[in-house]
């Protein structure tokens, strides 16, 4: 079904105002949900933010990594299909993504030397790293 909001653009800037305009409504049940207005309470406790940042930090390493690869076969793809610019540009890009999983690591093991020099229990950050992609993460 094609969504007739949608309208032809002239400039760059008319699709990202179109693109903005779209995503209006999941931007604002998403600032709504419970779990994100707890988050950004000026009333949550700063340890309790700081086991969220872990575990989402965490969990953002696995399904960061394998995104050079995912860039690089669709611009294999691409190229295979006839789509050589596009293909071409992909494959630029992947190299661009490679060893972008690594910040997700260090931004973890900052907050995980953060809480350790604040909190008890004391985190140990391969125990949590290897609870491994999530469901939500393979979807």
């Amino acid at each position: 079904m094609v969504d007739t909001r949608l309208v032809s653009f002239n400039t760059p800037e008319d699709a990202i105002e179109q693109y903005d305009q779209l995503l209006g409504r999941a931007r604002q049940r998403f600032a709504d949900s419970r779990g994100i207005r707890g988050m950004t309470s000026p009333d949550i406790e700063s340890r309790t933010m700081a086991a969220f940042l872990l575990h989402f930090s965490a969990l953002s390493v696995p399904i960061t990594e394998p995104v050079e690869a995912w860039i690089r076969r669709a611009g294999a793809r691409c190229e295979a299909l006839g789509l050589v610019e596009i293909g071409t540009a992909l494959r630029g890009h992947s190299k661009a993504e490679a060893g972008h999983h690594e910040y997700h690591v260090a931004d973890f093991m900052s907050l995980v030397n953060f809480w350790n020099a604040r909190w008890s229990p004391q985190v140990d950050s391969e125990a949590i790293r290897a609870q491994g992609v999530t469901a939500g993460g393979e979807r």
